[in-house]
């Protein structure tokens, strides 16, 4: 594994994985420092930004994946709608969506998927993901996560330029 990973670029850190079998423990570490230990941050924007889980952001995104139909609670029944995967996972199924329709001619660029992404991503990742991977990834001491997490960081970073570029041409054609 370590081979594959330099292979792709990432280098964990000097002396980091010397088997496999140690890579794999020190991710492991790694994960629970990140994410799951007491005093980890936790990837749920209701806890990012208010502080406690459930709380009123957790309630908004549910609403959204109840109108357009997304199912995340049998893959996960134990994550809470605010889960930075979940809110990520809800971003591609939006875009398979669009990207099936307009495969088959039904859609075109300017459907309903497109903009109820841009809508989503503007009112709940575009306001705490991109801050929240940075901070974790400061904290990481493995490389792999760190360039995971600053991969995220870009990610949504592009989707909030987008949909302001969006936002944009909409109120021109006004």
């Amino acid at each position: 594994m370590s081979g594959f990973l330099k292979s792709i670029g990432v280098d964990l850190a000097p002396g980091a994985g010397e088997s496999d079998d140690t890579l794999l423990d020190e991710l492991a570490a790694e994960y629970c420092a990140l994410f799951v230990q007491p005093g980890s941050a936790q990837p749920y924007e209701s806890v990012y930004l208010e502080g406690r889980h459930l709380a009123p952001a957790a309630d908004k995104v549910e609403i959204t994946y109840q109108k357009s139909g997304f199912e995340y609670r049998k893959s996960y029944p134990n994550i809470f709608p605010d889960h930075a995967g979940i809110e990520l996972a809800f971003i591609a199924s939006l875009l398979d969506a669009r990207i099936k329709n307009i495969k088959e001619g039904v859609l075109t660029d300017e459907d309903g998927y497109e903009m109820e992404r841009m809508s989503f991503i503007s009112a709940h990742p575009a306001k705490w993901m991109r801050d929240y991977f940075l901070k974790v990834s400061a904290q990481a001491k493995l490389k792999f996560y760190s360039a995971i997490l600053d991969f995220a960081a870009g990610f949504i970073e592009s989707e909030v330029e987008e949909a302001a570029a969006n936002a944009t041409r909409c109120e021109t054609k006004q």
